[in-house]
């Protein structure tokens, strides 16, 4: 995984010194609020929708290609399941629970070390977190499909980290 120092090169510094307090310049030139182009639910599967998620400028369009090709992959996937339509699909296993995204913090388990989490940049979305926790042995209810999906749009998933896993993960692959 990059540095601190690698992100802040490629996203810039979203931090005021080594503290979690924001940037106002760095966010006012870099966080933007994404249309997605299909609703997603807060936190749990019967949340109220979201309409939109915070991202970095510069991830936006990679954002917005991962959410249209999980969507034509589950529009495929639910032709294998007659009678199921897209969001319904979607739905069945939480890939459409929204869990996270922009969010200047430290990463679980490296606040001693201020180290920040690839959220802190606009670059990380978590997904279905309650049911897709991070943690040893994997854990997860996403289909092959839609990983791949995510990855097939340049994202990593953190279901494939070294080390502890976060299913619930996805990011702007470096």
């Amino acid at each position: 995984m990059p540095t601190t120092a690698q992100y802040n090169t490629k996203w810039g510094r979203p931090n005021v010194g080594n503290s979690l307090q924001v940037d106002k310049t760095w966010y006012a030139a870099n966080i933007v609020k994404l249309a997605l182009p299909w609703d997603m639910v807060l936190y749990t599967t019967d949340g109220p929708a979201v309409h939109t998620i915070t991202v970095h400028r510069l991830a936006a369009p990679h954002f917005l290609t991962a959410f249209n090709a999980v969507w034509t992959a589950a529009q495929a996937n639910c032709k294998l399941h007659p009678g199921l339509t897209t969001r319904q699909n979607l739905h069945s296993f939480g890939g459409d629970v929204f869990s996270g995204a922009w969010n200047l913090r430290y990463t679980r388990g490296y606040e001693a070390q201020g180290i920040l989490s690839p959220h802190s940049w606009g670059i990380a979305i978590d997904i279905d977190a309650s049911e897709n926790p991070m943690g040893n042995p994997l854990r997860t209810t996403f289909p092959a499909w839609y990983v791949n999906a995510w990855k097939s749009a340049g994202f990593l998933w953190g279901g494939e980290f070294e080390g502890r896993k976060d299913s619930m993960h996805f990011q702007v692959s470096f």
